[in-house]
């Protein structure tokens, strides 16, 4: 049933997977599998927008019983959604309950998402040392230096910004 599950969601039928996510947990076919359609069903209410339950789903996979790997993605999401929710303390704060690091591309992601949380703080000093020793991948790399760069120039910080952009440009 997981698979089903999986196959649904692999072939970009997000509200199909999410429906039989739904009732095969509902009629209990996927014992073996009930942390990770959590985490699934979080990740599919998340791209449906529906934060709340999202969270609850997350929030479900915060507990000492569930393997690092997936508690660690949990926090990751729920990060996520205090940023988009613009709490960005408590995004930085559930970014720090993060222990070891995620998987290459949602690593990445983390990252980025820590410097934005910066940013949004002011803390641009902060964003700007932590992206001089973070060595990810370029595309995200990119993403992060522009975004610094441009909220040193909304900051009237032009001296600042001019290399932060210049490298991205080059």
């Amino acid at each position: 049933h997981y698979g089903d599950v999986l196959f649904n969601f692999y072939a970009g039928e997000e509200f199909e997977a999410l429906t039989r996510l739904e009732a095969y947990e509902h009629w209990g076919r996927m014992p073996h599998h009930q942390q990770d359609a959590a985490l699934l069903a979080g990740g599919l209410y998340l791209s449906l927008g529906m934060h709340n339950e999202a969270g609850k789903r997350f929030a479900s996979l915060l507990t000492d019983q569930v393997p690092a790997a997936i508690r660690n993605r949990a926090w990751f999401y729920l990060a996520k959604i205090w940023y988009e929710r613009g709490y960005y303390d408590r995004s930085e704060q559930a970014l720090g309950h993060i222990s070891g690091e995620l998987a290459p591309g949602l690593e990445a992601e983390r990252q980025h998402l820590l410097v934005n949380v910066l940013m949004r703080q002011n803390r641009f000093d902060e964003a700007a040392t932590r992206l001089g020793s973070w060595q990810g991948p370029a595309d995200w790399m990119a993403f992060a230096r522009f975004n610094l760069g441009v909220a040193l120039v909304r900051q009237n910080r032009l001296q600042d910004a001019d290399p932060v952009l210049t490298a991205v440009g080059t």
